[in-house]
């Protein structure tokens, strides 16, 4: 993304600009409001950040920081509603667990919490969908694959559903984000077959 230090999470945070200023629009369309380095390396202040949140409309979605750290604490606080993003190998389910009693904690359930699995490879060696719900107590609401076209848009540093919108990865994101704003995704009938023809092109 390339941010700007004018227009960041750090210049709305210090009263430099006013939330809105410090929007950047996306090619993909989205509206993102850049951080000039992880939130992990410095600390939230509630007031302030709540106050960005205020001026925001529509679907606001915090990326936060990996690790149980303070800030993670305070994301939570101001969340609404918390997706749980982890892959199924142990020690990274092991790391959802402590969230989501954090939540638990904080909120006093974790009814408004889920979780979308990412990096699955359906090898033999991952914990299984059912594992992770009984273990996580908590719904799963996606599952990524990690197929070749998602570690390629990787490499190339391309969303997966601009670099191959026929992927499987590309559907399944496309599905997570329109259970987001509470609609239905239906993916195309032919995507089998782009997602062949693509392979025989390479």
């Amino acid at each position: 993304l390339h941010p700007n230090p004018e227009r960041s999470l750090q210049s709305a945070l210090y009263g430099e600009k006013n939330p809105v200023e410090a929007i950047t629009l996306h090619k993909t369309g989205l509206m993102v409001i850049p951080s000039m380095h992880t939130l992990k390396d410095e600390k939230i202040d509630y007031k302030k950040f709540k106050k960005i949140l205020d001026r925001l409309d529509g679907v606001v979605l915090i990326d936060a920081p990996p690790g149980l750290n303070e800030n993670l604490h305070t994301i939570i606080d101001l969340s609404d509603e918390i997706i749980i993003v982890t892959n199924p190998e142990i020690p990274a389910v092991a790391d959802a667990i402590k969230v989501v009693e954090i939540v638990k904690e904080k909120k006093g359930s974790a009814e408004n919490c889920w979780c979308v699995l990412t990096k699955v490879d359906e090898i033999r060696h991952e914990l299984s969908e059912g594992e992770i719900e009984m273990a996580l107590e908590i719904p799963i609401i996606s599952r990524i694959p990690y197929d070749k076209e998602l570690k390629k848009s990787i490499f190339e540093r391309v969303p997966v559903i601009h670099y191959n919108p026929y992927s499987a990865s590309a559907i399944e994101y496309k599905k997570l984000a329109a259970w987001l704003v509470g609609k239905e995704y239906e993916p195309p009938k032919f995507a089998p077959l782009m997602r062949l023809i693509r392979g025989l092109r390479r």
